[in-house]
């Protein structure tokens, strides 16, 4: 748990507590699969907020309890891991949201200068929210086509660890503009950045990170007609894409910072069809 940033300790500690509460009067090697499959049957009896938890949710639990009894068996207090003969839900994987093509043309053609500069980065790199906001000039390496996402004093990422996200050839040409240019939140001029405003990509007049672009996103996804979509779709877009283009998701994980590939595999359906396209080729002419 020390290990993980603030975000993510409170959910780590929110499950342990309530696998401490369920299996805690037990001994480690009294944890049966059979017990773990009525926890998992309580689990999903219990609300959260006046609704049914998600199979995703169940899920993250069990990956917590097996990581305890990974540890329990590395420390010499248990043999076999139970969690291993416990099958996990099957979670929905038609639940993700991204833009199609023609949704990020309507985007782009609708954009103002301001939030634009937030669709060209958060589509072309995969970067969570805050990783957007808190993005630092000096951390966007262009000779190296690099951008890192260091862990520091201000910033944390969602599982603590510094990561590199590429930047295309496409991107770099506008990010060398990004860099030396700030655009007006309400005016949309574009001007030179001042000294204060040379340590954020994306800052107020004087410098500081901007807190939010909620307000200008969803306004330009009312004016361009698109529903249901988030922030984060623009991360869901990134992955979708990749995959449909026959990126794997091992380089996906990687791109995304995922600490797991489970959390990836929800991608993994959307290659389906074009697996299908391919697998069409393959008819040996006349020969059969």
């Amino acid at each position: 748990l020390t290990r993980k940033t603030k975000s993510e300790y409170g959910r780590t500690a929110h499950s342990m507590v309530l696998i401490s509460n369920y299996f805690g009067h037990l001994q480690l090697n009294e944890i049966t699969p059979r017990l773990i499959e009525e926890y998992i049957a309580w689990r999903k009896q219990r609300l959260t907020r006046g609704k049914a938890i998600s199979n995703r949710t169940v899920n993250i639990d069990l990956i917590y309890l097996s990581q305890c009894f990974k540890q329990a068996i590395e420390w010499d207090f248990l043999e076999k891991n139970p969690c291993k003969k416990v099958k996990k839900l099957k979670e929905n994987k038609n639940r993700i949201r991204f833009f199609s093509s023609d949704e990020i043309n309507q985007l782009f053609d609708r954009a103002n200068p301001y939030v634009k500069r937030f669709l060209i980065v958060g589509l072309l790199t995969g970067m969570r929210l805050n990783e957007l906001l808190s993005l630092k000039l000096s951390n966007i390496d262009i000779p190296g086509n690099v951008i890192h996402s260091v862990n520091d004093h201000s910033f944390q990422t969602k599982n603590g660890r510094n990561r590199d996200i590429p930047i295309s050839s496409y991107l770099s040409t506008y990010l060398q503009v990004f860099m030396k240019t700030w655009v007006h939140p309400r005016t949309f001029e574009i001007s030179g950045r001042s000294l204060a405003q040379s340590e954020y990509l994306f800052c107020k007049k004087n410098g500081t990170p901007i807190k939010s672009f909620k307000t200008a996103y969803n306004a330009l996804l009312r004016t361009a007609n698109i529903q249901n979509a988030t922030i984060h779709t623009m991360r869901h877009t990134f992955a979708s894409h990749l995959v449909m283009k026959g990126v794997g998701i091992r380089t996906i994980q990687e791109l995304l910072g995922h600490s797991s590939i489970s959390v990836t595999e929800m991608y993994s359906h959307l290659s389906a069809g074009f697996k299908k396209q391919e697998i069409d080729l393959l008819n040996f002419g006349e020969t059969i």
